[in-house]
């Protein structure tokens, strides 16, 4: 991490007192597995201020530099959780701040503007096509460092109406509180609504932290942390109030949530919709990343139609790992052998199907995209191998040799 952003400062010959932003980093990936602190950033810069965020999105950690611009040294001033904001034992900040506490953070940086912000979705997008994706959902609204979420909605509008928009973009919506919710709702727009490139999506929540960072909301303590059952974001009675206005307003809803006490809390809140809707079930509702599920909740997923998600850029954009991984349900290395549960492994067919006409299907699109079929976009991919004849274990390997959308060739070569 120190000679990364000491090069980077080099490379883009960063000036003093100008913020320096990253992320990635996640400390299991480390000889020595500890959370990077205040002083090891130190070590990088006194002069610049310097916030790396976790792999994961919920976790952060600045320099002393950074912690002095959000006055955190007078902790005792900071009305906010104080779990969220880690002490040493003579309580002054080690750098490292979780949760919502870390929108402190981000609202010292300078805005990206609407500008940099398209510029950016068009290089995200990009980064897609080579790896074959041809539509996302995307929930840039949760980047209070971007701006406002007026600018981030501006920017795809204006990318759509200049037709540069490399990837079909349905815009899912970060709207934490119910002034955001409601001011988006003024504006008038609707699940559905947009062109063939760029549509609103579903309304977004968050509802807990993160595995890695042990955030995540679960209903018995984290192994060798019998205090620490993870933290949620919100309350249920917020979620349901929140989840309720965006449903009766034309929303389509989806939620993250990680651990099974979150994800309970977010099925309860689905649940009094589908009471209230008996004459609609179908409403596809999602669950994103759902990593720490029990019988119970699998059942309800079931039940309610709930469709579970996963989502970058926690994990790499590269749909051939997930599909290796559900087929394998080994890691990229080959652990364990046979696979971990491996009575729970997908076919190929089956892991295909959920990122295509799966993907379709929660989008309520799947009679204009999903598959190869006469009447639906023609957006294709071409493969460097046959996933459905070679060894399962060959999959993680396999590339993308050229990308089609609408048609056209956008990537690589025939």
């Amino acid at each position: 991490i120190i000679e990364t952003v000491k090069k980077h400062i080099k490379k883009y010959r960063i000036k003093q007192n100008e913020w320096i932003e990253g992320r990635g980093w996640n400390e299991n990936n480390f000889i020595n597995k500890t959370i990077p602190n205040r002083y090891d950033l130190d070590k990088i810069s006194n002069t610049n201020p310097i916030v790396l965020i976790r792999t994961c999105g919920q976790v952060c950690v600045c320099n002393t530099k950074a912690l002095q611009y959000l006055n955190l040294n007078d902790f005792e001033g900071i009305k906010i959780d104080r779990d969220n904001i880690e002490l040493d034992k003579n309580g002054v900040p080690t750098g490292i701040i979780k949760g919502n506490a870390m929108k402190l953070v981000f609202e010292k940086i300078r805005k990206l503007g609407k500008e940099r912000i398209k510029k950016l979705i068009v290089k995200a997008s990009q980064e897609c096509l080579k790896f074959g994706v041809t539509s996302v959902d995307t929930d840039d609204f949760e980047l209070i460092r971007a701006g406002d979420f007026n600018d981030i909605l501006d920017a795809y509008f204006e990318l759509d109406y200049e037709k540069k928009l490399p990837i079909r973009i349905n815009k899912m919506l970060y709207l934490p509180s119910k002034d955001l919710l409601e001011s988006f709702i003024k504006l008038g727009y609707k699940t559905g609504y947009g062109s063939d490139f760029f549509k609103i999506g579903a309304f977004k929540l968050q509802t807990d932290g993160s595995l890695g960072a042990k955030t995540a909301a679960l209903c018995e303590p984290y192994i060798g942390d019998n205090n620490n059952k993870g933290i949620t974001l919100m309350s249920q009675q917020k979620i349901n109030e929140l989840v309720e206005i965006a449903h009766n307003n034309g929303l389509q809803v989806v939620m993250d949530a990680i651990g099974d006490r979150a994800m309970k809390m977010a099925i309860l809140a689905y649940k009094k919709i589908y009471e209230k809707n008996e004459n609609n079930n179908d409403l596809r509702f999602g669950i994103d990343h759902c990593q720490i599920t029990t019988k119970e909740i699998i059942a309800e997923f079931k039940k309610y139609n709930i469709i579970a998600g996963s989502d970058i850029p926690v994990e790499p954009v590269n749909p051939m790992l997930g599909i290796y991984s559900a087929v394998t349900r080994q890691q990229i290395n080959g652990v364990p052998k046979g696979g971990w549960i491996p009575e729970q492994k997908l076919t190929v067919y089956e892991a295909v199907y959920a990122y295509t006409m799966g993907t379709a299907y929660s989008c309520f699109e799947e009679d204009i995209r999903g598959s190869i079929t006469e009447g639906k976009y023609a957006d294709l991919v071409i493969l460097s191998d046959n996933i459905f004849k070679i060894s399962p274990e060959k999959i993680k390997d396999v590339f993308v040799e050229a990308t089609i959308i609408n048609g056209k060739l956008v990537y690589g070569e025939i």
